[in-house]
């Protein structure tokens, strides 16, 4: 389980800092990445990174949940979710609509597993609203483009964080 959990960061570290690196500025969501890569190999690049990156996230959610609750269909779910948003850009174009709901379900999903396994790290949440304060605040209203891969993110951090807590304890 820490090996998934540690191959999971490395990969969502990586891939997301070389997409920043390449276009220098923060990407509007990791699901809206694959929209901005041509056509065949890169595509089918991201949707494989994505696969990856969901299992061993999930992976360890199943088996936390399982042992704790006897629920490991809710950390399921989400996988499944994730693995529909990975392939559906490589077959289906016109229905992009469906690949956000996905995502947006899946998303959701992921922060009832984090209720479940370790409620506090729901306060991440605190912090991006915190931080979406600060934006409008400050009058940098160009940055609130970028709220869905921070949400994102957020998502990301929670889960991870959850199991990390239950590796811990």
């Amino acid at each position: 389980m820490t090996v998934m959990i540690i191959l999971s960061i490395l990969l969502v570290v990586s891939y997301v800092g070389i997409t920043i690196w390449r276009k220098k500025e923060l990407p509007e969501s990791i699901s809206a990445m694959v929209y901005d890569l041509p056509d065949g190999g890169w595509r089918w690049v991201w949707s494989i990174w994505l696969l990856l990156v969901d299992v061993f996230t999930f992976a360890p959610t199943i088996e936390i949940l399982e042992e704790a609750h006897s629920i490991g269909i809710m950390g399921f779910v989400p996988m499944v979710l994730l693995g529909f948003v990975a392939v559906w850009p490589l077959f289906d174009k016109e229905h992009l609509r469906w690949h956000y709901i996905l995502s947006y379900i899946a998303g959701i999903w992921s922060q009832v597993d984090v209720w479940l396994m370790c409620p506090w790290w729901l306060f991440v949440w605190l912090a991006l609203i915190v931080f979406v304060g600060y934006l409008l605040l400050c009058n940098l209203k160009q940055m609130l483009s970028k709220v869905v891969i921070l949400m994102e993110m957020t998502c990301y951090i929670g889960i991870v964080g959850a199991i990390v807590w239950h590796l811990i304890n």
